[in-house]
């Protein structure tokens, strides 16, 4: 209870912007929470199914193999799919196919990165908003009561700190995170690129 007063108090003393600016951090938490969920390696690359599909391949089972690829529910498993379901000669075409798979996959693996990098680029914005609402607002009280009283302009001033602090509270944090996710897709999608033209190759190989 007292840490939600201290909150309280902290979010009036900031003014409306300051209400803006927590509701981009909670967005912001919850995006993080869900991109690590997302993002992984045992939802991206599963080591049993990567495994599974070898054998089966080695086996010469590519029918199975195919099988449990269309079964899977995991990025490497779609691209696999597209690779070994390729009924074309032209190994050009092939790969162009499964980069274009691979495309596709990267588009599902960076979904509400975007989204992140808005918040990084907003959070200090709408804090200098509130920076400039606060001496605004000091000013006013200049204007009225002149400088005598420093007690008076502490809430103007107040406002333009706490807006400053949480911009870029909102703002830092989001963009390392997206930094972080984008860096991490990328080694996924090379991961899974890499492994889907091996099996591929190893198909063509043995067939």
């Amino acid at each position: 209870m007292e840490t939600f007063h201290y909150v309280y108090a902290y979010l009036s003393k900031g003014g409306p912007v300051m209400a803006v600016l927590f509701l981009c951090s909670v967005a912001c938490v919850a995006l993080i929470f869900e991109r690590f969920r997302a993002l992984r390696k045992n939802k991206i690359l599963p080591v049993r199914f990567l495994t599974d599909v070898e054998s089966l391949v080695r086996e010469k089972k590519v029918s199975e193999a195919l099988a449990l690829c269309r079964a899977s529910d995991v990025p490497v498993g779609r691209i696999l799919t597209t690779g070994l379901s390729f009924d074309g000669t032209d190994p050009k075409e092939m790969e162009e196919e499964m980069e274009s798979a691979g495309r596709r996959e990267t588009s599902v693996l960076e979904r509400n990165l975007d989204f992140l990098g808005t918040l990084a680029a907003a959070g200090p914005l709408i804090g200098l908003l509130g920076t400039v609402t606060g001496m605004i607002r000091t000013f006013g009280v200049v204007a009225v009561t002149g400088v005598g009283d420093p007690l008076k302009l502490s809430g103007g001033i107040a406002e333009a700190l706490l807006n400053t602090a949480g911009g870029l509270v909102v703002g830092i944090p989001a963009l390392i995170a997206q930094q972080y996710f984008l860096h991490r897709v990328d080694r996924f999608v090379l991961e899974m690129e890499e492994y889907a033209s091996r099996i591929v190759k190893m198909v063509r190989r043995r067939g």
